[in-house]
């Protein structure tokens, strides 16, 4: 027992803020050792357990504390995205919409609400929401990338360009809002200003910290495509990119 009192003074939500997905579980897995209905502790083991793909055990966290507390908005928007992770568009959207009549015009629901929509190819209402956000917190991390692609996904390369821009001011370090600027420059015809701007933001990292311009280039592309979106030069770049 004698480390328990020095794990605990770093809780299992500090980690979680963090992004160390592990550190957040194996110390909620110690809270709840001590307090078995340590709601927070559950709480932050079920949204890092979606994280790191354990979707049943994530799932299970979240299905233990609503019985506890059934109107926890956190809770149900946490099972919402767990859902999506797991590739239930339809269930994920209308669980994370019960977070939303509990706490409506909370940014990260909304957020959720938003992704779920793009996913679903709903990218007029998506674009709705996420612009909500940004008039509710333009502060939100990475609210520009989000607004810049679905103007991509609308068509509008001038909105993206200016979203682009205001989150690269914004977060400089985040590799989306050079991306997307590339993409803005594709749309509108530019390339020579568009094969620099990707060569560029290639080794750049997107906001996950983990993830490359080079390595995320495609992946967009290959969305687009999916959508019937296709822009000349997008095989040209997947090219230089390789190089």
């Amino acid at each position: 027992m004698a480390g328990i009192p020095a794990a605990s003074a770093e809780t299992a939500s500090d980690a979680l803020s963090e992004r160390r997905w592990a550190d957040a579980i194996r110390l909620s897995d110690i809270a709840l050792t001590i307090k078995p209905n340590d709601i927070a502790a559950r709480t932050a083991r079920g949204f890092a357990r979606g994280r790191l793909k354990d979707y049943a055990g994530s799932l299970q966290d979240f299905t233990v504390v609503l019985a506890k507390s059934p109107d926890d908005a956190l809770v149900w928007h946490g099972a919402g995205k767990t859902l999506r992770f797991m590739g239930s568009l339809a269930d994920g959207f209308a669980v994370n919409e019960r977070a939303l009549e509990l706490a409506p015009e909370t940014p990260d629901y909304l957020i959720e609400r938003g992704v779920n929509l793009f996913l679903t190819k709903n990218y007029v209402p998506s674009s709705a929401t996420f612009e909500r956000v940004n008039e509710l917190m333009p502060s939100y991390p990475g609210i520009n990338a989000y607004r810049a692609e679905l103007y991509l996904y609308l068509k509008d390369g001038a909105k993206a360009e200016l979203s682009a821009a205001e989150g690269l001011r914004r977060e400089p370090s985040f590799g989306i809002h050079h991306i997307n600027l590339a993409h803005a420059a594709l749309f509108s015809g530019n390339m020579a200003k568009a094969k620099e701007l990707y060569l560029a933001s290639a080794d750049m990292l997107d906001m996950d910290g983990v993830t490359t311009g080079r390595m995320l280039v495609p992946l967009d592309f290959k969305r687009m495509r999916e959508s019937g979106i296709v822009m000349p030069g997008m095989d040209e770049v997947e090219q230089l990119l390789k190089k």
